[in-house]
């Protein structure tokens, strides 16, 4: 009796231990919430305004519908919400999120702002979203961020994936850049914000697609991210598997407005006041579908890079642009390869192999004035560079190609159907030599070097 009073008082002071850690570690904006425990749907539909929320259990809706949450800092102890249909642009406005999983979760709505089936925006540690859907039309001018997991990560993603996520996203039709009408998608998230980190994460086989239907509107879109802004700091992020369409819908006689910018990856990787860094990252085997009146920007891991990258690779992935434009000209940059479509900053110890890149007008035929290439297609500035990079195997159909790129600084090399012996990827110390790839993370064992992670 004594042994049974005695660990009943030790899970009671731990349950009670754990509520105030939690409590403690909130933000200061959420210090006067209340922390409740949910171990039910029903705590939810009673506690749903300005709580944090310590989940006990598993919970399953059975299909109910739901309205957005306002909740700040939400522990959820490896338990999982399922088969609950939201009503509004997420299951949380904002928050803190931990330790979470979401299965069987369908968002359908219409508005502006944020949405994502966790949270509008917030911060994330270990937060999973599987076999989920959304869908979304923009109602009114302004800008539309969505994501699997949130719509804008405000400093931090950590651990975090999103599997079997299928995102529909259709801008307003006044969406234009002039009322900062961007529409950003990926399969975790819609944007970044300044200086975020963003690592050990990944979208796998999600179904991503993005439409703009005015000729100011930014449409962006990425397996993982549709855009990272500049600052931040990007490890360890991966996305397979995914289907990305990003278009934009507005037919013109002439050519004006519509850029369209799409990654395997990620979609946009930003300027800012400081630079930001991307690396051990990579790309494996998506499908990328793009078309714009004007401008496009594509690639196999990013399709535009204001940051540094270094050991990061795509393979696999298949980058296919149309020009919508009636009157079959094009008075952007259009650019689409393997890597990176277009950068302005540098490039290093990176490489791509197996890669499809082809840009075509409405017709059919290919795209004479357009440019592609096996690593990066073309970049904005002089000062940009590619080094100690290499390309392995890709195919390129457009009026301009490079086997890597028209600016390779040195030590670039390419092989098999793009060049040289290909023999020398089978050689690990070689390839490690070439590249410069002594990460404990790169595996040298296949035809390839690959990224491994523990995650």
């Amino acid at each position: 009796m004594k042994k049974t009073a005695l660990l009943l008082l030790i899970l009671i002071f731990a349950v009670a231990s754990a509520s105030l850690v939690f409590a403690g570690g909130c933000e200061e904006k959420y210090d006067r919430y209340t922390t409740v425990n949910i171990y039910d749907a029903e705590d939810f539909f009673e506690n749903n305004y300005e709580h944090n929320f310590n989940i006990m259990a598993d919970i399953d809706f059975g299909g109910a519908e739901i309205n957005s949450i306002v909740a700040g800092y939400v522990y959820g102890n490896g338990h999982t919400i399922s088969n609950v249909r939201i009503e509004g642009n997420a299951f949380f406005t904002e928050g803190d999120v931990r330790d979470l999983n979401f299965e069987n979760v369908t968002l359908v709505c219409k508005g502006t702002g944020d949405a994502g089936i966790v949270a509008k925006e917030g911060d994330f540690q270990n937060v999973f979203v599987k076999n989920s859907s959304i869908e979304i039309t923009g109602s009114e001018k302004g800008r539309l961020y969505v994501g699997g997991i949130c719509g804008t990560v405000r400093e931090r993603m950590k651990g975090c994936g999103a599997e079997n996520v299928s995102i529909s996203a259709i801008a307003a039709e006044t969406t234009s850049s002039s009322y900062g009408g961007y529409l950003q998608v990926g399969g975790l998230f819609g944007y970044a914000e300044f200086e975020s980190a963003i690592t050990e994460s990944y979208a796998k086989d999600c179904d991503i697609y993005a439409e703009g239907n005015h000729p100011s509107c930014q449409v962006r879109a990425g397996g993982a991210a549709g855009c990272i802004n500049g600052g931040s700091t990007v490890r360890a992020l991966y996305a397979r598997g995914c289907s990305i369409s990003a278009v934009n819908t507005w037919y013109y006689t002439r050519y004006e407005g519509a850029t369209v910018t799409a990654g395997g990856t990620v979609g946009f990787l930003a300027a800012g006041d400081s630079v930001g860094k991307v690396s051990l990252s990579f790309s494996e085997d998506n499908e990328l579908f793009v078309r714009s009146s004007q401008t496009y920007r594509a690639g196999g891991f990013v399709g535009y890079s204001d940051f540094l990258m270094n050991n990061c690779y795509a393979a696999g992935n298949t980058v296919t642009a149309y020009l919508s434009n009636l009157d079959k000209k094009g008075g952007g940059v259009r650019v689409v390869a393997g890597l990176a479509g277009l950068i302005d900053r540098g490039v290093s110890n990176c490489f791509a192999a197996e890669n499809e890149a082809s840009a075509y007008l409405s017709g059919g035929s290919v795209d004479e004035t357009a440019f592609a290439a096996g690593l990066v297609a073309a970049r904005s500035n002089t000062s940009t560079y590619v080094v100690r990079s290499a390309v392995k195997d890709n195919k390129s159909a457009a009026g301009n190609v490079y086997e890597i790129s028209g600016f390779c600084r040195g030590g670039c090399f390419s092989t098999g159907e793009d060049g040289v012996d290909a023999s020398v990827w089978s050689d690990a110390g070689a390839i490690r030599e070439l590249l410069w790839l002594y990460d404990k993370h790169w595996d040298f064992s296949g035809e390839t070097p690959k990224l491994v992670f523990d995650f």
